[in-house]
């Protein structure tokens, strides 16, 4: 998992109250592992005041698992940062 996932995944386990977020991986579906439309709203705010992104309500329920939720994060802070460092993206010269 990238750094941007296990931060993702952290916060999900934290919504949740899951004890051992290790387990979750990338492909761990949000409402596979006992997520609802409140937690979800308690995710999307975790990640808005953790990244400073408009991450929002439909965003997370078209992009329902770690990975892809991290992939949206990665998204939105490229946009919001123009093209500073990212994950794997860099800085255009």
């Amino acid at each position: 998992m990238s750094d941007l996932e296990i931060e993702i995944r952290d916060i999900v386990a934290d919504v949740l109250d899951i004890e051992e977020p290790e387990e979750l991986d990338a492909s761990s579906e949000f409402f596979s592992i006992g997520g609802n439309s409140l937690t979800a709203m308690m995710a999307v705010e975790a990640i808005q005041n953790q990244y400073s992104i408009d991450f929002d309500f439909s965003g997370m329920m078209q992009h329902t698992t770690i990975g892809d939720m991290s992939k949206l994060v990665a998204e939105k802070l490229h946009e919001q940062q123009g093209n500073v460092a990212v994950g794997t993206c860099r800085k255009e010269e």
